[in-house]
């Protein structure tokens, strides 16, 4: 990964989560409503148990 590639995550059976890779394994999101954007560590537990795909934007 690069930094500013998208990082999709499948949660709840449909692809519903987008953060963008920031470098050194973390990445910028906002995690839901309810909380600001942030950054988290992609090696976290909650991260590295969902399915995930990365693409590069044009």
């Amino acid at each position: 990964m690069q930094p500013g590639d998208l990082i999709e995550f499948w949660i709840g059976g449909s692809w519903s989560h987008v953060g963008v890779y920031i470098g050194a394994g973390q990445m910028i999101h906002a995690p839901n409503p309810a909380r600001t954007v942030s950054v988290d560590s992609l090696s976290s537990g909650y991260y590295t148990a969902l399915k995930q795909t990365v693409r590069r934007p044009r």
